[in-house]
């Protein structure tokens, strides 16, 4: 049964290995990829979305933009990268590794209004759709505040949050996509929409190698040697973030990906989530107390995960998506 599925995505390199997750895939509909700000800004992410669509032969499939920062910034100025986003996904989304495309494929747009294109679309297809969110959850939230009547229709698969680990934010409590717009993620768990929650509990057990990555470059081709150049950048950043990394990097988002197509790769806890908004601890996931005694119905978050099966359909999928890729890159 094909799958329809919306991206909404701060393209850094781990959302560019959920997108060839998806690539790799069968029986996938993808709607659109729309844009948002964390590891680099909305426009960058936006623009990688469009560059990897194009690459992918999928520029039939529209790139949007989405919000460029945070719903609590109620300033005129622009949205700047935090530098430890910067120091994991470089200043283009891809630790400065280059994506060329022969100017005789064909490109496709860039719209605007990437918040209600996710909204007529939840409106269209209900749950018979998957929105996946791989960065802070501010288009997700604009959504439903516009559309309140769409959160009984709306399946949303989350890369976020940290229940039983510490953060890996600047305070080591909070996870990067909640702290970037806490306020939204919070309206969003407190929305009615059902929600699973892949956070660093799971992608945290999920691991890719430098083997994986020197076998990408071996026998991925052009687009291979691309995506073994930017994971380079994040093996390095995470093995000098903290030596438990040099276990392996997280496959943060490409899991998420990976549950939004097979549930079954993961073990759920249903809990009433919510997000700190105060203080230090600003950002954090949280069992709400206020809802401690009501059915948890809408909102589970993955506690354990099968990662040696998903690695290995990680591993296989990104090949397809390679093979995929080097047809429109051309395979020298």
């Amino acid at each position: 049964m094909t799958q329809r599925i919306i991206m909404d995505c701060d393209t850094g390199i781990d959302d560019t290995l959920a997108l060839l997750y998806l690539f790799g895939s069968d029986d996938i509909d993808m709607l659109g990829v729309v844009g948002t700000f964390g590891n680099v800004t909305e426009k960058q992410a936006t623009r990688n979305n469009r560059a990897l669509l194009d690459a992918a032969g999928c520029a039939h499939i529209p790139a949007f933009r989405g919000i460029s920062k945070p719903s609590f910034d109620l300033t005129d100025g622009d949205y700047e990268v935090d530098e430890g986003c910067e120091r994991f996904h470089g200043k283009n989304g891809w630790g400065g590794a280059h994506l060329s495309i022969p100017k005789s494929v064909a490109h496709g747009d860039i719209r605007p209004h990437g918040v209600d294109f996710e909204a007529q679309a939840v409106h269209e297809y209900g749950t018979e759709l998957t929105v996946i969110a791989t960065g802070p959850l501010t288009n997700i939230d604009a959504m439903l505040s516009r559309h309140p009547h769409l959160a009984p229709k709306l399946k949303l698969v989350i890369m976020g949050g940290a229940l039983t680990q510490p953060g890996n934010c600047y305070n080591l409590i909070s996870e990067t996509n909640m702290v970037n717009d806490p306020e939204a993620a919070n309206r969003v768990f407190h929305s009615g929409a059902d929600i699973t929650v892949v956070g660093i509990d799971v992608t945290h057990k999920s691991l890719m190698q430098r083997a994986h990555m020197k076998e990408f470059a071996v026998r991925g081709g052009k687009a291979g040697r691309f995506v073994a150049d930017a994971m380079r950048y994040y093996i390095n950043a995470n093995e000098q973030a903290d030596s438990v990394f040099l276990k392996g990097s997280p496959l943060h988002d490409p899991l998420a990906v990976a549950v939004a197509l097979d549930p079954t790769l993961v073990q759920c806890f249903p809990i009433n989530l919510m997000v700190d908004l105060e203080g230090p601890q600003r950002g954090r996931t949280v069992g709400d107390p206020q809802l401690i005694n009501e059915p948890a119905e809408h909102v589970r978050m993955a506690l354990d995960v099968d990662a040696q099966r998903f690695v290995g359909e990680w591993e296989a999928r990104t090949f397809k998506a390679f093979n995929r890729m080097n047809a429109i890159l051309g395979a020298v």
